[in-house]
């Protein structure tokens, strides 16, 4: 990606910054470790409050 493309992509960013693997990996884990949970009426959304806009 060229610095042109990963600034425009940043500038539509709420937190400012790209996500690394391990902010994904944490929502995952959360899902993965809860035991009473069977299902939820929403979507867990991970995109630095992108969808929030």
């Amino acid at each position: 990606m060229s610095k042109e493309t990963a600034d425009a992509v940043l500038s539509k960013s709420p937190m400012g910054f790209a996500a690394h693997p391990i902010d994904i990996a944490y929502g995952v884990l959360f899902l993965a470790e809860l035991r009473f949970v069977t299902g939820t009426d929403t979507d867990i959304i991970i995109d630095g409050g992108y969808a929030a806009q």
